[in-house]
């Protein structure tokens, strides 16, 4: 009852309500007034209705007279003597009679032919028009001298067949045979009807209608006349037809309604104070409990809005079960966490979420917690959501009970602990293969310092390999040069040209172990400049072995070459190319016995070409067949008196992948020495360039 009652206080302190019960009062008077005023309109209606038919009855009596009045006066006029005197006693009878103003005689001499059937009356004479109709009828027309809105034609005008003429009225003379003139009578429509128009709260109003095509207003008695309500008759008078329309004006109907209005309005007045008074009263009383409902609403929305934004706003999501078990709200973050909409979820019973558990015992556990109505928290379970990713979340939850310690809904929150949970299990299986870890890291650490040690190890041994490979052309430069200055004064010439040939071979030996050191830091800085073109490889392999023919035979060595007959064709810098084959054949040479053969093979595999060199000599350890390319790495079995710096094979892979191919060193299948392979694309030539024919 208390928020019954709050609620019309509040409603009925609104200003729109307020404004509306006062109107009502007014709208209601309004309402009656016009049902009131409908009747008195109806009963002034009627009684005007009665009093306009008998005024259109008084004016037909009264034409009706009139015309009587005119053929008793034609009777006279007829059967008297037809002597001017005569004729001036009739005139001055008819202009007695009310509405008649003048009667004027036209006479014979004013007829053409009086023998003929027409007669034919001038404009001029000033007769409207002239109509016969019977033998005792008087003839008569309008002067039009007067105002045609004040006087009209007693008789009717011209007959069927009648015709005008200039200015001539043309009247058949039919009925006129025996007689000596017209009798033309004036009236005036005002004094005819001043006695129908002497009540000021009535218009009346006469219209010719004889032709439907051109009425005329003949008589108007004022302008404020109601056309709606008015009453009319039509009546034929001297061949013409009249319309005769008696109207009430707004005064006449409005007379009696004006007190009436005003003592409803006033009434409605009152009824409205009345009640503006109460409401008023009523919204004063009301307006602490207002403001306090008001600031009640502000204090909820306000608490409403700040936990809207939690919610929307937190990792988590916010969950609320009502005690029979359904789902009556839940914080939108589900859906991002499932995939599920809320609004599918809202109102559903909460194992619907058991759907998406994958571990059914947890899921078992959970109903028991719900059961139990005790606190909860941090329960964990697996699930699977809507596209089939797994997650894993944690729910806590507390019941809330009315006054009666009966449960009422079930609040909590569920965070997604999946990375949590991803990083734990991460964790464990860390700490179980850790042993396992730190195995393999010390093994890795303990490869690394072996390798370490190996390049430390290829490091000195480049350092001493290089210290003798300079020392050794630097100690015959200056043994041989020393030798010249003490014996050139007395040496002859051979011994003096053995010791210059010694000191020019070891200089150029110096020569190309410092343009080997060049040309490799070169290479890997990417600064060797490579002058490409078309060249036949047969060709330059060739060449370079005929350039080796004397350390050939000088170590009593063999080399053969197969290749192709027709021209090997490809795109390579030939200097460096050069350089390759030269370094694969002193390779070869330093590991093979004297005797043995070189075999040199080139051939085209497709869209690449092949050289190999292959030696009959101590071959390379398999452990050592990648190595022995890698810089400052000889092989191990260099003891042998090989020698070298280690660097000409370093060389020839860094100048065969800039030609975009590659070098692997083998064993020979007998058993005996190593093969060199190098293949390269035989290459496209460049814009502006081709390939020779």
């Amino acid at each position: 009852m208390a928020k019954r009652s709050f609620t019309i206080l509040r409603f009925a302190t609104r200003l729109d309500v307020i404004v509306v019960i006062l109107l009502v009062p007014l709208v209601l008077m309004f309402a009656i007034q016009r049902r009131i005023a409908d009747g008195f309109d109806k009963a002034t209606l009627h009684a005007f209705h009665h009093e306009a038919n008998a005024g259109l009855t008084v004016f037909q009596h009264t034409l009706r007279q009139l015309h009587q009045t005119l053929d008793d006066l034609a009777d006279l006029y007829r059967d008297g003597t037809n002597t001017p005197e005569r004729r001036h006693e009739i005139i001055v009878r008819m202009t007695d009679v009310a509405g008649i103003r003048e009667v004027r005689w036209i006479g014979s001499p004013m007829l053409r032919d009086r023998s003929a059937t027409t007669v034919f009356l001038r404009h001029g004479q000033r007769a409207r028009s002239i109509a016969p109709q019977t033998e005792r009828v008087l003839q008569s027309a309008i002067d039009s001298r007067y105002d045609d809105a004040h006087f009209f034609v007693v008789p009717h005008w011209f007959a069927p067949g009648d015709e005008s003429r200039d200015d001539w009225i043309v009247v058949p003379l039919t009925t006129l045979a025996g007689q000596r003139g017209m009798l033309l009578v004036r009236l005036d429509l005002a004094a005819l009807l001043a006695p129908l128009v002497s009540d000021p709260s009535v218009v009346f109003q006469v219209t010719d209608v004889t032709s439907a095509h051109a009425e005329k207003l003949l008589y108007l008695s004022r302008a404020d006349g109601l056309g709606r309500y008015a009453r009319s008759a039509q009546m034929e008078f001297g061949g013409r037809v009249f319309k005769a329309a008696i109207m009430p004006t707004s005064v006449t109907l409005n007379s009696d309604k004006q007190y009436l209005q005003w003592a409803m309005l006033l009434l409605g007045i009152a009824f409205s104070l009345l009640m503006g008074g109460f409401l008023i009263a009523l919204a004063r009383r009301s307006m602490s409990a207002q403001r306090a409902a008001l600031e009640s609403a502000r204090a909820y929305r306000e608490s409403e809005a700040r936990f809207r934004i939690f919610a929307t706003s937190a990792s988590d999501w916010f969950w609320e079960v009502d005690r029979d078990g359904r789902l009556v709200y839940c914080s939108e973050h589900i859906q991002a966490i499932l995939g599920i909409p809320r609004e599918s979820l809202l109102g559903r019973p909460w194992h619907t979420l058991q759907a998406f558990m994958v571990d059914p015992e947890r899921s078992e556990g959970l109903g028991r917690l719900f059961t139990d109505c005790e606190p909860f928290r941090h329960y964990g379970f697996p699930c699977l959501t809507v596209d089939g990713a797994w997650r894993y979340l944690e729910i806590s939850g507390t019941p809330v009970f009315d006054e009666r310690g009966d449960l009422l809904v079930f609040r909590g929150v569920g965070t997604d602990v999946t990375e949590r949970r991803m990083v734990e299990e991460e964790l464990v299986r860390h700490r179980e293969h850790l042993q396992e870890a730190i195995e393999q890291r010390t093994h890795d650490l303990s490869m690394a310092k072996e390798a370490a040690e190996r390049a430390n190890r290829a490091k000195s041994e480049f350092l001493a390999n290089m210290s003798h490979e300079l020392r050794t052309p630097m100690h015959g430069i200056l043994s041989f040069a020393e030798m010249g200055q003490i014996k050139a004064a007395n040496a002859d010439r051979d011994k003096l040209r053995h010791y210059f040939s010694n000191i020019h071979a070891s200089g150029v030996r110096l020569l190309h172990l410092l343009n080997d050191l060049l040309d490799l830091s070169k290479l890997e800085s990417g600064k060797m400049q490579f002058e490409m073109g078309w060249f036949n490889l047969a060709t330059i392999t060739r060449a370079c072995l005929q350039a080796e023919e004397g350390h050939l035979e000088r170590r009593g060595l063999t080399c053969r070459l197969d290749a192709p007959d027709e021209p090997l064709m490809a795109y390579f810098d030939p200097v460096r190319i050069t350089q390759v084959i030269g370094n694969l054949l002193s390779n070869a040479m330093k590991f093979s016995g004297e005797g043995t053969t070189i075999h040199v093979r080139l051939a085209r595999d497709g869209g690449r070409v092949a050289l190999v060199v292959e030696d009959e000599g101590i071959g390379i350890p398999e452990a050592e067949l990648e190595a022995v390319f890698d810089k400052f790495v000889q092989s191990s079995k260099t003891h042998s008196g090989a020698g070298g710096t280690g660097l000409g094979l370093s060389i020839c892979r860094e100048i065969v992948r800039a030609h975009q191919g590659f070098i692997v060193a083998r064993n020979n299948p007998h058993g005996r020495g190593a093969s060199l392979e190098v293949s390269f694309p035989v290459g496209v030539a460049p814009e502006k360039s081709a390939a020779p024919g």
